[in-house]
């Protein structure tokens, strides 16, 4: 059954996604303590009770999601519901309470991360479905696609709806505000070049904008050591540098893709 007065999943009615991730766990907690379970049960309360996971849902609400929740979301393109499913994914990378509840409603400790079906339990309405929302979990779907997300393999017996997902480490450090993070986890440095227009090669600067701007599937290659620069010149934007040498590593092109994307930049191989 659905209250009438829960709050719609659309930002467009709620103006900060924590807000109404927070609401829906607070009514979440309260139905799974009102359903119960056997109070003799030894491992019932092992190790957080209901009386603590009330507690926890009752202090949402006072901080609001950080500015760079929304910003990423813009950033990739993703739509109002895709922007709440990242918002109810990250929530542990930011407030360690968020993983808490999450563990207390899958009811497993040791799973403190968001999954599909907690997800679609949490946020279908009357103005999104279960399966839409399950959707947004899927390889083509933004989220994925952008590498915001990606879903743990988990154990061959955990259900598929029930594996957890996980925010990809260099989205969680730009939420953080703490980039170097993402190197750090990744074992590489990518190499981040701002645009100056004053980088002495005003004819160079020129000839790459206009074979930027060139209705063409082409690769552009620019060499030179100076190359980043002139590149970031002419397309006025970031330019992210991604060292050929790191391609060898697993989603090391995924990972720059994302930086490039949270930038509003251009990624570029080095060497």
């Amino acid at each position: 059954m659905r209250s009438s007065g829960r709050p719609k999943t659309s930002p467009a009615t709620c103006n900060d996604c924590f807000v109404l991730l927070d609401a829906r766990l607070r009514g979440a907690v309260e139905a799974a303590v009102a359903r119960g379970a056997d109070p003799h049960d030894a491992l019932r309360g092992l190790y957080i009770s209901d009386e603590q996971a009330l507690a926890l849902a009752a202090e949402g609400g006072r901080s609001p999601a950080p500015p760079a929740l929304t910003f990423a979301a813009e950033r990739l393109g993703l739509g109002d519901v895709d922007g709440v499913v990242l918002a109810l994914c990250a929530a542990p990378e930011l407030d360690p309470r968020f993983g808490r509840l999450y563990a207390f409603l899958h009811d497993d400790v040791t799973r403190k991360l968001a999954s599909p079906r907690l997800a679609a339990d949490l946020l279908a309405d009357e103005s999104v479905s279960r399966s839409d929302v399950l959707a947004r979990f899927s390889p083509g779907a933004p989220l994925a696609r952008t590498g915001a997300i990606r879903m743990l393999s988990g154990e061959p017996a955990t259900a598929l709806a029930d594996r957890q997902v996980k925010v990809a480490d260099r989205l969680a450090a730009f939420l953080l505000g703490a980039a170097d993070l993402a190197d750090a986890a990744a074992g590489s440095a990518l190499r981040h070049v701002r645009p100056d227009e004053d980088t002495g090669r005003d004819d160079a600067t020129e000839q790459l904008r206009l074979l930027l701007a060139a209705d063409t599937r082409l690769p552009l290659v620019a060499c030179g050591p100076d190359a980043g620069a002139v590149l970031a010149a002419a397309a006025r934007t970031p330019v992210v540098l991604l060292a050929s040498r790191e391609l060898e590593r697993p989603d090391a092109l995924a990972d720059a893709r994302l930086a490039a994307a949270l930038e509003g930049g251009l990624l570029c191989i080095d060497g």
